[in-house]
């Protein structure tokens, strides 16, 4: 050996460098420590003889000390170093860097495991994942932590029978401590039998990075429910300060609700054309689209098609049935259109070969005698001012027959009285001091009500 053991002296723990940290103690404290930076003072003490004197006088003051203590006073210590040590170790865990509330719970779950482990060897738990009673008491810890960091003061008055002042900001919710060490409140259900204890008794928590993620998780597990329903299913269990406000910024923030809640992109509307605000003559500047295919009794297998003309100012409608899409048909039908309604100056359409064809044949047999207008090439957004009436003519179709088959006469009627409905419809807002104009006042001068003849 190279030292002599009799030349060996105790050093008293308050002044052993090696016991600030098995001891427990803060980073912050510990960067400040004299102790832990230049060692017991007797060390660099030069005013004692020697080394071993200073010892002997450190011993001496230990040993009096602990006779001139009570044993009631000893263990009222050891239970306020208990406390500060248990209360520094649920801290220890920095909650603020976890982005997931059941990873911050299986953190404190296995730090828990570690701890008993520690101090019970022989009864470690051999399961190499954690059990469904240590994830509980993890969740239970990291609540418990939260209040004590928030209500410490609260607590302690709870403990010691007295109640929560009444400046505090849960004063009206009559907190209280229950089995489990959890601030929760009383509430006015507390007699109902169908209900569980933590809905009678919700567990109250304040606004901070845990209860972030505890409401962002029940989003989650409500299927991105709305504010309503998340403020709901978490008020079953727990009452959070400010929830709508934390329930609105999740939301608010949630990738998957900002896409599927998101609006459209709303492009500036360019100006209407000349053509459709001007003043005309009914059916002078018009648009033209078919729709189809129909089917008869009396007409076995073929298809019949309808022509829809549509006036840009007024927006009348004058339908025909057709018995194919060719361009003998249309001519046709637009001779008719012609006969009864006048022969129009502007027509617009889609890019149908049957139009462009028909543009063709007019311009060759008859000259040019009108001007014909197409949408642009893949943007059927042009014509949405016949489409939309398209559509209100399908829908009176199916409305109106069903499923039945009726014959080609009968067709034709049915299409006659669905224009005249269409052209009964209303122009401007519908008040309660005035009637609407409609595009039967421009045709006819006045309204077409239908009324049954039979």
């Amino acid at each position: 050996m190279l030292t002599n053991p009799a030349d060996w002296k105790h050093c008293p723990g308050r002044e052993n460098p090696a016991d600030l940290l098995t001891r427990g103690l803060g980073a912050e404290d510990l960067m400040t420590s004299r102790l832990w930076k230049e060692g017991p003072v007797w060390l660099t003490n030069t005013k004692t003889d020697s080394a071993e004197e200073t010892l002997d006088i450190f011993e001496t003051n230990e040993k009096q000390g602990a006779e001139n203590t009570s044993d009631e006073e000893q263990e009222s210590q050891a239970k306020d170093i208990m406390a500060a040590v248990s209360t520094q170790i649920e801290s220890r865990i920095d909650f603020g860097r976890f982005s997931r509330l059941t990873r911050a719970v299986r953190v404190m779950a296995w730090s828990l495991r570690f701890v008993k482990n520690s101090r019970c060897p022989q009864g470690r738990e051999p399961s190499p994942d954690l059990s469904s009673a240590e994830i509980e008491a993890g969740r239970i810890m990291v609540l418990k932590s939260v209040q004590n960091e928030f209500y410490n003061e609260k607590i302690s008055d709870l403990k010691n029978g007295k109640c929560v002042r009444k400046t505090s900001s849960i004063y009206q919710l009559s907190p209280f401590i229950g089995e489990d060490g959890l601030i929760r409140i009383y509430g006015r259900l507390e007699k109902a039998p169908a209900l569980l204890y933590d809905e009678k008794h919700p567990i109250l928590l304040p606004k901070c990075h845990i209860t972030y993620l505890l409401v962002k998780d029940q989003h989650e597990l409500m299927k991105h429910a709305g504010v309503n329903t998340l403020i709901t299913a978490v008020r079953g269990k727990y009452w959070i300060l400010s929830l709508k406000t934390i329930a609105k910024m999740i939301c608010k923030v949630c990738i998957n609700c900002q896409r599927q809640n998101s609006r459209p992109c709303q492009q500036i509307v360019s100006p209407l054309p000349e053509d459709m605000i001007k003043k005309t003559p009914p059916f002078s500047i018009c648009g033209v689209d078919h729709a189809g295919p129909l089917f008869c009794s009396d007409t076995g297998d073929r298809k019949l098609y309808i022509t829809l003309f549509t006036c840009a100012v007024i927006r009348a409608v004058h339908l025909e049935l057709v018995d194919s899409l060719s361009v003998e048909d249309f001519i046709l039908d637009l001779k008719r259109f012609e006969a009864r309604r006048g022969m129009p100056s502007v027509i617009y359409s889609d890019n149908s070969k049957t139009f462009h064809a028909s543009d063709n044949f007019l311009r060759k047999k008859v000259g040019n005698p009108l001007i014909w207008k197409f949408s642009a090439p893949l943007a059927p957004w042009w014509g949405r001012w016949w489409e939309r009436l398209i559509r209100l003519v399908k829908s009176a179709l199916k409305k109106s027959l069903g499923k039945s088959l009726v014959t080609r006469s009968q067709l034709e009627t049915v299409l006659h009285e669905i224009e005249a409905c269409i052209n009964s419809r209303p122009l401007t807002y519908v008040g309660e001091t005035r009637n609407p104009l409609t595009p039967s006042h421009f045709l006819l001068g006045r309204s077409t009500p239908m009324r049954g003849i039979f």
